[in-house]
């Protein structure tokens, strides 16, 4: 199986009080989703950080998850587990596809839940590859033409059979010299391939494709200016530390330009940076406790003083 294929599927109800309670999952892995990784990124949905999405790292795996409103009152989350290094982009662009299936067709049936999961699972292998191997693309259209033959579609199946003969091929040639650019920095090339792929997807009718690679461009086209970006808020945040002091502004400001760095390193999928930004994140916000203590404490002190 391909490396940077999902290797599990769980969904999961939060519980502000008990927190979250995982509902079901299927792993192509006897391991499924951690109990530590699970209350991770819960209480990463807890934060608030405005984001309908959460990652986190443990064990040389990566957990993506994404809200899901179930109805106008209760939310569910749809999470997978990834290789390190492997984009989102793919998950994030079938989004809407996903929260479609898990609304319309969930159930408090666990073995019905677990069935649907992996169906789930399963197309988005099958998506990720059909994006490298044009053999399984042109099987597809074969099955479509079969079915234009079928109501009488003769035009269209015609149509459909000779852009089957050149389309899949030229597809994947574009996707693999995309993400070639990509690994070789060359990002203007690379969203030029994932998009010249797009519209080859789109001409066979391979719209989940479509929407795939256009996303992955997008991630090709910003990946520049979010490292650039990210620079920038080092500096800051190094500048920031430098000033040190009893005021909790410092802490503060340090801890939402970090917030900041994690993001992009999430869109980045900087896997090797995160975990230090996490680190210095929580160091902060202990500071920032520690800072406010202080404050407090100063406060009481002057009061004090202006009795005496």
């Amino acid at each position: 199986m391909d490396k940077k294929l999902p290797i599990g599927v769980f969904l999961f109800e939060i519980d502000e009080s008990f927190g979250p309670n995982l509902l079901a999952q299927y792993n192509i892995k006897e391991k499924g989703v951690a109990k530590e990784a699970l209350k991770e990124i819960a209480n990463k949905h807890l934060e608030g950080s405005g984001l309908n999405y959460a990652t986190f790292r443990k064990d040389d795996l990566k957990y993506y998850s994404r809200e899901i409103k179930l109805n106008d009152k209760d939310f569910l989350y749809l999470g997978f587990i990834l290789r390190p290094n492997e984009f989102a982009d793919t998950l994030i662009a079938v989004s809407d596809n996903l929260e479609k299936e898990i609304v319309e067709n969930y159930s408090k049936d666990k073995n019905k839940l677990n069935d649907l999961l992996k169906e789930i699972l399963n197309a988005r292998i099958e998506l990720n590859e059909k994006l490298k191997e044009p053999k399984i693309i042109k099987e597809k259209i074969n099955e479509t033409t079969k079915l234009l033959l079928d109501e009488g579609n003769i035009q269209e199946a015609r149509k459909l059979i000779d852009l089957g003969e050149t389309v899949p091929n030229e597809m994947t040639a574009a996707v693999k010299l995309a993400e070639d650019s990509f690994k070789a920095k060359d990002f203007k090339e690379s969203k030029k391939q994932y998009l010249k792929a797009a519209e080859l997807a789109f001409k066979i009718g391979e719209l989940e494709i479509n929407k795939v690679l256009i996303e992955k461009s997008k991630t090709a086209e910003y990946y520049p200016l979010n490292m650039k970006h990210r620079e920038e808020i080092y500096k800051k945040v190094q500048n920031l530390l430098k000033e040190i002091s009893s005021k909790t502004v410092f802490f503060q400001q340090a801890i939402d330009l970090i917030n900041e760095a994690i993001e992009l390193s999430d869109k980045m999928e900087d896997d090797l940076i995160i975990g230090d930004l996490h680190d210095l994140k929580r160091y902060c916000q202990d500071s920032n406790k520690l800072s406010e203590d202080l404050k407090h404490k100063e406060s009481l002190i002057k009061k004090i003083l202006d009795k005496i």
